[in-house]
């Protein structure tokens, strides 16, 4: 079995500034199309175009069961619907313009199992690069799940700190599907560990991935985090 490999960075959550906390190198990224090569690979007498079908499938129907207010408890993942927001008293009803619809996920019992036989390895350093720990909302409701234009927003995390008069620098919303990229204009404090700002202008709302990207080298390279889920852009 292939070890997960992990290098030390400081902790930006403690107090302590010895404490570190692991930072996975991750060996790959893999999508649906490897997902199913992996079960043809695995020997699977199912085709490929039958076990893409089935994943699409799978997951619709999952989906569907959750979005119908249903839990899903699989060997893989756990889901159950969840609202967030801020609800001002006990009379309040759910308003799309303060509460989002959205899924909560924990590990399932086959996955915990498996993770149990998993190996790890310590390395040495690792390419410096932004890393985002944590993002919050810090408009009215403080639903993390959202970036609402105008509103304050904060990201902690290590290796935060970009020059701002490299262009190329920056917090940026990168759209899910199709669209432009927009740039943060308004920093309204930049640390290593943490980054406050104003969420700009973001024409169509919808759902954003939230990015940090660092020149790092005399040569400029440019080096990026990504925040795990995308962010839902409102008004």
């Amino acid at each position: 079995m292939t070890p997960i490999k992990y290098f030390l960075q400081p902790n930006p959550l403690t107090t302590d500034p010895e404490d570190q906390r692991a930072v996975v190198v991750a060996a790959n990224t893999l999508n649906q199309d490897d997902i199913v090569q992996g079960c043809v690979d695995m020997g699977s007498t199912v085709g490929k175009a039958d076990l893409k079908a089935a994943f699409e499938l799978i997951f619709t129907v999952i989906a569907n069961a959750v979005a119908n207010g249903n839990n899903v408890v699989t060997p893989l993942v756990n889901l159950k619907p969840s609202i967030k927001g801020n609800f001002i008293n006990a009379a309040d009803t759910f308003d799309s313009s303060r509460h989002t619809i959205g899924a909560t996920i924990s590990m399932g019992t086959g996955m915990r199992q498996r993770l149990t036989t998993a190996t790890v390895e310590k390395v040495t350093g690792g390419v410096p690069s932004p890393d985002i720990i944590q993002y919050f909302n810090l408009a009215a409701g403080e639903n993390n799940a959202q970036a609402k234009i105008g509103a304050g927003a904060r990201i902690i995390g290590s290796q935060l700190k970009f020059n701002p008069a490299n262009a190329p620098d920056g917090v940026y919303f990168v759209p899910q599907g199709a669209g432009a990229t927009i740039k943060v204009t308004q920093i309204l404090s930049l640390t290593e560990g943490e980054i406050m700002f104003i969420v700009p202008a973001i024409a169509p709302l919808g759902q954003y991935f939230l990015e940090v990207r660092r020149a790092y080298t005399q040569a400029n390279v440019i080096r990026q985090d990504r925040w795990d889920a995308p962010l839902a852009v409102i008004a």
